[in-house]
C-alpha cells in the first residue's frame, strides 16, 4: 500500500508498503496490490451517543488518548481511553478511538471489538463501519469488508474512504467492473486523488484494457510524481501492450525513485529478456 490519502477528519496517512506479486506466469511481469485507504479518526466533541452525554473528564481522556496517539504512544493513549470508559462505559467515541489506536497498532481483533461497541452505542456512525470495513478487507475478509462499507455509503454517500476501500474489496473478488464504478465515485469525490487513478487502472490492466490503465497511470503520476509503484505498474501495461522499451524507460524511472525496489528489477529484466 502507497500514497497519503487526506481526510478532513483526522485520517492516518497510508502507509508505505508494497505487496510484491510473483505469483504469475513466468512471461508476466510482475504488478503491485492495490493502495489502501487507513481508518479515520474522532475528534471529542464530535460525537455523542444517543441516551448518554459523557461527561467532562471523560472527553479529557479521549483528548489525551488522541495526543498519545498522534506521538505514537499506543499504550498510554489506550490507558487514557481505557479511564474514558470506565468514566461512561457507553461512550461510543471512546470505543471509536481506541478501536483506531488498537489498528495502529496492527491489534485488529481488538480494534474490531471495539468498533463493535462503538456501532451498537452509536448506529448511526459512519465512520466506524468504514474503519471496521478497511480491517475487514486488512485481512481478506472481502464479504464482511463489502457489507460494512456498503452500510457506511448508506450513512455517509460522500464516504471517500468506503467508497476506495469497497473498489479494493471487489477487485480482489475478481469483480472489477464494480470496483471501477467505486474508483470512480472517489474521483468524482476528490479529482485529486491518486490512489484512486492507480487502483482503477490496476483494474483496468487486470480486465486488459491496458491503453485505459495506462491513461490512468499517467493521472496518478502527475497528481504523485515521486512514486515509484505506479511508474512500474505503468511499465507492466506498456510491457503487456508490446511496447517494451517504454516499459524499460517506467521501470528505469521506478528504480531511480526507489533502488531498493525488487519488482521494477524483475520486471526490468523480464523486459530485457522479452527484447
Amino acid at each position: 500500500e502507497n500514497l497519503a490519502a487526506a481526510s478532513s477528519n483526522r485520517s492516518n496517512p497510508v502507509s508505505k508498503k508494497r505487496n510484491q506479486d510473483h505469483q504469475k506466469a513466468e512471461s508476466d511481469p510482475a504488478t503491485d496490490s492495490e493502495h489502501i485507504y487507513e481508518g479515520v479518526r474522532t475528534e471529542p466533541g464530535s460525537q455523542h451517543e444517543e441516551g448518554e452525554m459523557p461527561s467532562l473528564e471523560a472527553f479529557k481522556h479521549v483528548a489525551k488518548g488522541l495526543a498519545y496517539q498522534d506521538k505514537g504512544d499506543y499504550d498510554r493513549a489506550i490507558a487514557e481511553y481505557d479511564k474514558a470508559i470506565a468514566l461512561a462505559p457507553r461512550h461510543a467515541m471512546a470505543y471509536f478511538n481506541r478501536g483506531t489506536t488498537y489498528s495502529d497498532k496492527g491489534e485488529f481483533e481488538k480494534a474490531i471489538a471495539d468498533y463493535d461497541k462503538a456501532i451498537a452505542y452509536d448506529p448511526e456512525d459512519a465512520k466506524a463501519y468504514t474503519n471496521r470495513g478497511i480491517i475487514h478487507a486488512k485481512k481478506g475478509e472481502l464479504d464482511r469488508s463489502i457489507e460494512d462499507l456498503t452500510k457506511a455509503i448508506a450513512l455517509n454517500p460522500d464516504d471517500l474512504k468506503a467508497y476506495g476501500t469497497r473498489g479494493l474489496a471487489y477487485a480482489k473478488k475478481g469483480d472489477y467492473n464494480r470496483a471501477i464504478l467505486d474508483y470512480e465515485k472517489v474521483i468524482s469525490l476528490n479529482p485529486n486523488d491518486a490512489i484512486a487513478f492507480y487502483n482503477r487502472g490496476l483494474a483496468y490492466d487486470k480486465k486488459g484494457d491496458h491503453d485505459r490503465a495506462i491513461l490512468d497511470y499517467d493521472k496518478a503520476i502527475a497528481l504523485s510524481p515521486k512514486d515509484a509503484v505506479i511508474y512500474n505498474n505503468r511499465g507492466v501495461a506498456y510491457h503487456r501492450k508490446g511496447e517494451v522499451d517504454r516499459a524499460i524507460l517506467d521501470y528505469d524511472e521506478a528504480i531511480s525513485l526507489d533502488p531498493s525496489y525488487a519488482n521494477a528489477y524483475y520486471d526490468r529484466g523480464r523486459a530485457y529478456h522479452d527484447k
